[in-house]
């Protein structure tokens, strides 16, 4: 969810006054293009974006927080709703506080909120099962049973702060606690459903392609032993870099020269993100190497999402596109890249569980951490006297077409006893292909600039 849009939206909707444009959105455009043909530049610069985001995501930030996963032995869905949900949603989390302090960061309207929900339901939840080693994803049931629990909850409380056209400190309050309840409910509902003797011991070998943790342990073990650490690590920093020379002939040396960027990117990332492949991380400080690891790619992620928002924005702007579109289509999706490339990442080496516990947890963070925490320090600076205004016109038809996308999700679950063929992955993509389709073609009064 593109928060900097959600609560850009939730102003003073008899307001015209027109911001200038703050520090950020300069130093992201600093030349301030307005012709209609340069809005092929903000494309191509969003194209760059995303291959950078896969590059962090795949090279550092997934093998991190995997490791993270079995260094402190947490269940795959566990680790998915919280862990990976909490990393790969806090740039949806800055745009929210971009959005609070910065004159002018772009209104993209009620749309996004909804489009990126939508888009972590059937597009991410879709990919994942399509990418599934295995003929389909056999879902745990307790973490099934909590996840869409959750979701109905937070749908609910979606409901309830809009219910009025404005937040207050009770919102906020229900927001924050509710989310510290999701996090204790993630880590116990597994033994709650075992006291109650409602736990599915099969649940344990419900995913029969998934590594094997020790298994992963005595990999790397064996990795070590082999050759020095040195080789070990220049093995690890260039195999699979850019930052090698290509071979000598016109085909490599063009595309080398349009990964410049990319090129540059890397080298800026191999000097900030720790290597916990290292020796002095692996032996000494391990732990350590990996939060640090994971927290520079955090740090990467966010800047580059949001140098993709506002490039997307820009482009919309340029072409015509009203900003409400383009935050329940592009920046929706946008902000969702990280979500959606570590979801399919885990999906591939067998980890269905995470990944589509990754997609609830990121559904749940976006509504109850990434709108409340803007409200909250809006409120602390600024006071109570004057309420945060809701625009909630057509909030019921984009509440309703949420709660569809849940339904399907349940009756595919019902339907398959926990489990998710491939059919129903391609089914999902077609669905949200469908989805946004209806969203530029319908005059629906949620889709429309409000601002």
């Amino acid at each position: 969810m593109n928060s900097t849009g959600s609560v850009m939206a939730l102003t003073d909707v008899n307001s015209t006054i027109v911001f200038p444009r703050g520090p950020l959105q300069r130093m992201a455009d600093p030349f301030d293009l307005e012709q209609p043909w340069t809005a092929i530049l903000y494309m191509i610069g969003d194209m760059y974006v995303f291959w950078a985001l896969h590059l962090i995501v795949h090279r550092w930030f997934e093998p991190s927080i995997l490791k993270m996963v079995d260094l402190f032995q947490m269940r795959d869905d566990v680790a998915g709703a919280t862990l990976m949900a909490i990393g790969t949603s806090l740039p949806e989390l800055v745009s929210g506080l971009v959005g609070v302090f910065v004159p002018g960061a772009g209104d993209t309207g009620l749309g996004t909120v909804l489009g990126s929900l939508v888009f972590n339901m059937l597009m991410i939840t879709g990919l994942c099962i399509i990418v599934i080693p295995a003929d389909a994803i056999i879902l745990n049931r307790v973490a099934t049973i909590r996840d869409v629990t959750c979701q109905v909850v937070v749908i609910g409380v979606l409901c309830w702060a809009f219910s009025n056209r404005q937040v207050d400190v009770h919102n906020v309050i229900v927001f924050l606690c509710l989310y510290v309840l999701y996090i204790l409910v993630c880590w116990k509902a597994k033994d709650a459903a075992r006291a109650v003797g409602c736990s599915d011991e099969s649940d344990k070998s419900n995913e029969p392609d998934q590594p094997d943790h020790h298994s992963l342990h005595e990999h790397d073990a064996r990795a070590i032993e082999i050759g020095s650490d040195d080789s070990s690590d220049s093995d690890h920093k260039h195999g699979h870099t850019l930052l090698a020379m290509p071979e000598c002939n016109a085909k490599n040396i063009f595309f080398f020269i349009l990964s410049i960027p990319l090129i540059i990117l890397e080298a800026c990332c191999h000097v900030t993100i720790p290597d916990s492949h290292s020796h002095f991380w692996k032996h000494h400080c391990n732990k350590t190497g990996i939060c640090l690891c994971a927290t520079m790619c955090i740090v990467w992620i966010t800047i580059l999402v949001f140098f993709m928002i506002e490039w997307a924005v820009k482009a919309g702007e340029l072409l015509g596109i009203q900003p409400s579109i383009m935050g329940l289509t592009f920046c929706a999706a946008g902000t969702s890249v990280p979500d959606c490339m570590c979801s399919v990442l885990v999906a591939r080496e067998g980890r269905g569980n995470m990944a589509i516990s990754n997609v609830f947890g990121s559904n749940v963070f976006d509504v109850l951490i990434a709108m409340a925490i803007p409200w909250a320090l809006r409120y602390q600076m600024m006071g109570t006297r004057e309420l945060i205004k809701m625009e909630a016109e057509g909030f019921e038809i984009a509440v309703f077409i949420l709660a569809l996308v849940l339904i399907f999700y349940v009756a595919c679950v019902a339907i398959g006893k926990f489990t998710l063929p491939k059919k129903v992955g391609y089914l999902n993509v077609g669905l949200y292909g469908i989805f946004i389709i209806y969203a530029f073609a319908s005059p629906l009064i949620v889709f429309e600039d409000n601002s």
